[in-house]
């Protein structure tokens, strides 16, 4: 069988290496060779290709991605040696077969797709390298002339469509996002709406729809993980709205638990705006007035009785009132580490933006995950590195604007109010029922 061997403090004094000038790094280098020892020179050589080109490793993407990709390859290696096919005469057929074979191992689907994807990824490569071969294309016309018919497929996110080559033979493999979208200001003002529009709930009360903006506020103002929003109580709010005098001040949630990762058990302060934190005291002005007689400081409580909610409960609360609302369909990729995903980025973006304007910072970038990194309280600025790009992304759309409060709801609250005077200007409302939804927006904050 095919295998891959590693070199693990490979001489690579002739490249460019990232996070390292040393001759003998400790960037891990993949080999594949085939099943009676040879070096597999096509394998090998689209590793090299995807790991940056003949010049450069460990910069993007950084070494043990391509470590990965070359472990996921040799799957196909190896299963192409079993079959004793030669790359040339890789078809359709072949292709359905491979996935067939994974299916047998009873493999998840996420990673069948993750191997067949990289193998397709791989014969595109050949492809390119050898045209005389017609060994794939895209173009529905051309069915007798080539081996491979593959097509490309798309998928937004993060408000950008992203484009990749399928193959059939991956059709009813379901694909499990492993990486939560970031939410941006359009999509959490659906989010904040969706209680008002769901048959989770067929009757709203002022409670359910204020535990729902407490909830929403809470990962978005915090960056929490759903279990650890769950462990915030009221005392914590009370305390970080004892200071306020003004809702224009910012004040700190304290002591929020971290239940993952290298500070597990420890805790992190946050700081907020008045304005949001108003939203969740509300919320416990309510519930206090409802329950004045509860023993226990949970902050997310059953409507019926009082009894704090379970973890479970609240982990599953999101999917089941966005899934019944009219907004699932514009809603469904979203899940509650979107939130967190949001609350990273959007605070390395101010701070790159921040920086970018007052100068005198060598490696923004690094300063401004070093900054976001005392708040999420993330092992290191390594793996906050996923964030950089669409920090800077969001940026360069303008997602970030200054000019607007620190404040999230009072942010979407003057968009809405723009968003109505835009549509008396344009005709598409009536002008007197868009100066009403005027007046009551305004009221509203």
């Amino acid at each position: 069988m095919s295998k891959v061997i590693i070199a693990k403090s490979p001489d690579l004094s002739f490249l460019t290496i990232g996070g390292s000038g040393k001759e003998n790094t400790r960037h891990p280098l993949p080999m594949i060779l085939k099943d009676n020892g040879s070096f597999d020179w096509e394998a090998n050589h689209f590793l090299t290709t995807y790991g940056g080109g003949s010049t450069v490793y460990n910069i993007s993407p950084i070494a043990e991605t391509v470590l990965k990709k070359a472990y996921s390859l040799n799957v196909f290696c190896d299963y192409m040696d079993y079959c004793k096919k030669d790359l040339i005469d890789i078809d359709d057929s072949f292709i359905y077969q491979f996935v067939a074979e994974l299916k047998k191992r009873n493999i998840n689907d996420e990673s069948i797709l993750s191997h067949s994807k990289n193998a397709l990824k791989y014969l595109l490569h050949l492809n390119k390298k050898y045209p005389s071969w017609n060994m794939a294309t895209n173009d529905p016309s051309q069915t007798g002339e080539y081996k491979i018919h593959y097509y490309i497929a798309e998928f937004f996110k993060n408000g950008r469509r992203i484009q990749f080559p399928k193959h059939r033979a991956f059709d009813g493999l379901i694909h499990i996002h492993g990486e939560a979208d970031f939410i941006r200001d359009h999509e959490l003002a659906l989010w904040f709406d969706s209680i008002n529009h769901t048959s989770y709930h067929p009757n709203i009360t002022s409670f359910l729809s204020k535990r729902w903006l407490a909830l929403g506020t809470i990962l978005d103002i915090t960056g929490s993980r759903i279990t650890e929003a769950h462990r915030i109580t009221r005392s914590m709010i009370k305390n970080a709205g004892s200071s306020l005098s003004d809702l224009d001040e910012m004040t700190i949630i304290r002591g929020i638990p971290i239940l993952k990762g290298k500070f597990k058990g420890k805790s992190r302060d946050v700081p907020v705006s008045g304005a949001d934190l108003q939203v969740i005291l509300s919320y416990i002005f309510e519930l206090e007035s409802n329950f004045p007689n509860l023993k226990h400081d949970a902050l997310f409580i059953d409507s019926r009785n009082g009894n704090p909610l379970k973890p479970t409960y609240i982990k599953n609360y999101a999917k089941k009132v966005i899934g019944n609302s009219t907004h699932n369909e514009k809603l469904s990729h979203l899940s509650n580490h979107s939130f967190r995903h949001r609350f990273i980025t959007i605070n390395i973006a101010k701070t790159i933006k921040k920086l970018s304007t007052s100068g005198g910072f060598y490696n923004i970038f690094t300063v401004a995950a070093d900054v976001c990194r005392k708040l999420t309280m993330h092992a290191s600025n390594q793996t906050l590195s996923r964030y950089i790009h669409l920090a800077t992304d969001i940026i360069n759309m303008d997602d970030i604007d200054h000019s607007t409060p620190n404040s999230t709801h009072l942010r979407l609250k003057i968009a809405s109010l723009k968003e109505i005077s835009n549509s008396i200007r344009n005709g598409t409302i009536e002008k007197e029922m868009g100066m009403e939804a005027l007046l009551n927006a305004i009221d509203d904050i």
